[in-house]
């Protein structure tokens, strides 16, 4: 088996708290920074957002960021440590991998990203040649800086702490804009709880035409009995005790985690409408299983924090509405509402459709799920006990860290 990535690409409006960054002080003398906002979908669904970092205080900042390289010049990237003070140094940075850094984009010229872009694939171009010369490395130094002055309202930062500076200096400016945010799909465990977090990687400015919405792309484990059917009758919702495999700091390594997926059919047609049912049985299909171990299988999906907007339908009619259509006085547009139309309020990962094709060395999904050799038993998430647990919480906020590195005025922003 193949470890896949658990991802979600959002569009929808930044909404920041009253507190766009919250900073907690534990006893301990943890310091911890975190993003307070949600990225709407509507205005009645929404994901908070997770990007956090911390220092201890008697410091006033961190020793040293841990990072990941690019692969260049046939070399496999690496683990990566940088002392605080030469984080902002370009050659660093670009060396960096970009799933290892936080990057806001601003940009909104579409010639300009398209130009960016370009020049993005003629560094890969060299990056990826392993018998790059002399000369190239050299016009590899010219393209990055070219690639800088082209997008100077791209911010590539390769630690949180910084991400959260500028997104706390900006958030009156940023707040209500349209975003596409793009990043990873992470569960933790506190408290005898799981919790589903989505920390963004890239933040980018879109145009408003850009359609919403609010998809996962998620690699997903289970065992034989992961049908849960008790809803379905009533609620038409099927549950599904699905996993991710990640790594979990209490276990120091990679663990199975709950992550509760669904197929909510209540607005389907079942019998009148083929589609309809034909997703009901493809979901099912993909999950029946035989084998005694933990079997694999991608899914792509959608996320429903709050209310989803709802179509417009007969089923909404009242029955004096029904008879004004059918005796040919109105029509359905007569009676529908103004705005929006939303249902109830649900928290949900909606499944889509299974990702049955060849993603690979031992990922090769084509005939549905892979039984991995896990044993079911692996699925039991079981708690580490913890020495101590956090206390005593204060919100304060530490003047020793900086809060600009970047010395970004507010006029430079592009709107």
């Amino acid at each position: 088996m193949a470890k896949l990535q658990n991802t979600f690409e959002f569009v929808g409006n930044l909404k920041f708290m009253s507190e766009p960054v919250k900073t907690n002080e534990y006893t301990s003398g943890w310091t911890k920074k975190e993003l307070k906002a949600v990225l709407n979908e509507s205005t009645k669904n929404g994901v908070f957002l997770s990007l956090e970092g911390g220092y201890y205080k008697s410091v006033g900042k961190p020793d040293k960021v841990f990072a990941f390289t690019k692969g260049v010049f046939g070399e496999k990237g690496s683990k990566l440590e940088v002392a605080w003070d030469d984080r902002h140094i370009p050659a660093i940075t670009n060396s960096v991998a970009d799933f290892s850094k936080t990057i806001i984009d601003l940009t909104t010229d579409a010639q300009v990203k398209e130009k960016y872009y370009k020049l993005r694939g003629d560094i890969w171009t060299i990056e990826s040649n392993e018998n790059a010369t002399d000369e190239d490395k050299l016009k590899l130094e010219g393209l990055y800086a070219e690639l800088k002055s082209t997008a100077p309202h791209r911010y590539e930062f390769i630690h949180e702490l910084d991400a959260l500076a500028f997104l706390e200096k900006h958030s009156e400016k940023l707040n209500g804009k349209k975003f596409k945010i793009k990043g990873e799909v992470q569960v933790s465990h506190w408290n005898g709880k799981f919790y589903t977090n989505y920390v963004p990687s890239v933040m980018e400015l879109v145009d408003e035409e850009v359609p919403n919405q609010l998809l996962v792309d998620l690699d997903l484990y289970f065992g034989k009995d992961v049908i849960n059917d008790t809803r379905f009758k009533k609620d038409k919702v099927k549950v599904f005790n699905t996993y991710i495999l990640a790594y979990d700091s209490g276990h120091k390594k990679d663990v199975f985690l709950p992550l509760t997926t669904v197929l909510n059919a209540k607005d389907y047609d079942l019998e009148g409408n083929p589609k309809h049912k034909a997703h009901v049985e493809i979901v099912e299909k993909f999950f029946t299983v035989k084998g005694k171990k933990v079997f694999q299988l991608p899914y792509s999906a959608k996320v429903i924090n709050g209310s989803e907007v709802g179509d417009f339908s007969e089923a909404n009619l009242t029955e004096d509405q029904k008879q004004l259509i059918d005796i040919g006085m109105a029509t359905l547009n007569d009676f529908k509402p103004k705005g929006q139309t939303f249902g109830d309020n649900v928290n949900e990962i909606r499944l889509l459709f299974p990702k049955i094709k060849n993603l690979g060395e031992n990922a090769d999904f084509t005939k549905g799920a892979i039984e991995t050799n896990y044993e079911l038993s692996t699925l039991e998430y079981k708690a580490i006990e913890r020495g101590s647990t956090v206390s005593d919480v204060k919100n304060e906020v530490n003047q020793d860290v900086e809060s600009d590195p970047f010395n970004i005025n507010i006029d430079d922003l592009p709107f």
